[in-house]
This record gives structure tokens, C-alpha cells and sequence, in this order.
């Protein structure tokens, strides 16, 4: 089950449905970058890596500690694109901003 971590406090349902509503990073918006996106998570949930869920299904039975970041893309020499999480990213929930991991 991996090693232990501290991932910050938990997250509301209004913070989770404000990362939600935000969505990914705008150099994942490209048509292109979309459907490489949309390919790699194929693979890797018929590889057993991964899972995809619906957010409306999550939702209301979301693990405990589950914290969204957006999605990103950036250009490769071997390929179109890599996939990375946008860290670095604010996210403002009713007038508060929640911190970044940077912080």
C-alpha cells in the first residue's frame, strides 16, 4: 500500500467541486493534446493502472483525502506530448484561496 504521507488537510465537497469546475490546464485543451489525454488513460486502465471515474459518480463517495490537481501537457521530442499535474495551480472556493503544495 505504499509508504505513508501527509497530504494536508482534507478537502471539502465545495473544494473538490470548484477543481472540478476549474479544469485542467488550458495546454490541455488542444484538440490533439486531448485525444493523446483520453488514449494514454485507455491504456493504462486496460494495462490495470488506472481507473476512471465519472466526477458525478465520485462525488458523493470520493475517498477521504482525494485532492484534484489539473491536468497539464508539454511538448516532447518522442512523442506529441507528456502528461504532468499542474502544481502549481490557486484555487479560490468562496472568496478563500486554498494553497498550492508549493506553498
Amino acid at each position: 500500500h505504499g509508504c505513508p504521507v501527509s497530504v494536508g488537510r482534507d478537502w471539502t465537497l465545495s473544494e473538490l467541486d470548484a477543481a472540478v469546475q476549474r479544469g485542467p490546464h488550458i495546454s490541455s485543451m488542444e484538440p490533439d493534446a486531448i485525444k493523446q489525454i483520453q488514449l494514454e488513460a485507455r491504456e493504462k486502465q486496460q494495462q490495470g493502472f488506472a481507473t476512471i471515474h465519472k466526477w458525478d459518480e465520485l462525488r458523493m463517495n470520493h475517498p477521504r483525502t482525494l485532492k484534484l490537481s489539473p491536468l497539464a501537457v508539454i511538448p516532447q521530442k518522442s512523442r506529441k506530448y507528456r502528461s504532468i499535474l499542474d502544481l502549481s495551480f490557486n484555487l479560490l472556493v468562496n472568496g478563500y484561496k486554498l494553497p498550492s503544495v508549493n506553498e
